[in-house]
């Protein structure tokens, strides 16, 4: 759900057009479906997850784009193990990425600092309250700015 709500929320408050162009860093991408929806409009993305997610990404892209025609690069990146990609992009996205408690979101906020994009959108369900809260502390620290969209309508 928050794959969706994210693309809705890009489409309304950004516009279609905001992303032509772009680089994008997907973590904890699963089936790719908010850096599909990115790449088809036209940005060029890496999705990135656990090597043994990223088979099913990967039919993903090839279900959505032509194999040669996809802006879309797929590597594994398990956080806290493997490196981020050295590369400039322009944001980093992840939907439902606020999960396993304080070890994975320290993980994850280091990662999110690797990437050093100056702008990171992150989508999730508040589940327990605890965790997610306290990564999004950490995180306010870390980046200059913060958004709090309260519950996304999915439509």
């Amino acid at each position: 759900p928050a794959a969706l709500a994210m693309l809705g929320y890009f489409e309304r408050e950004l516009g279609p057009d905001f992303f032509a162009g772009r680089k994008v860093l997907e973590v904890g991408c699963g089936t790719g479906v908010v850096g599909l929806g990115l790449a088809f409009l036209g940005a060029t993305v890496t999705l990135t997850d656990m090597e043994d997610v990223l088979e099913y990404t990967e039919a993903n892209v090839a279900r959505n784009f032509a194999a040669a025609a996809a802006p879309v690069e797929l590597l594994p990146l398990e956080w806290g193990v493997d490196a981020v990609p050295e590369r400039t992009f322009d944001l980093v996205v992840g939907s439902d990425v606020c999960y396993g408690g304080p070890e994975k979101l320290g993980a994850l906020a280091a990662v999110l600092r690797a990437a050093r994009a100056p702008t990171v959108y992150i989508a999730y369900e508040l589940r327990s309250g605890g965790e997610e809260v306290s990564f999004f502390r950490e995180m306010k620290q870390t980046f200059r700015t913060g958004r709090h969209v309260p519950r996304c309508a999915v439509v």
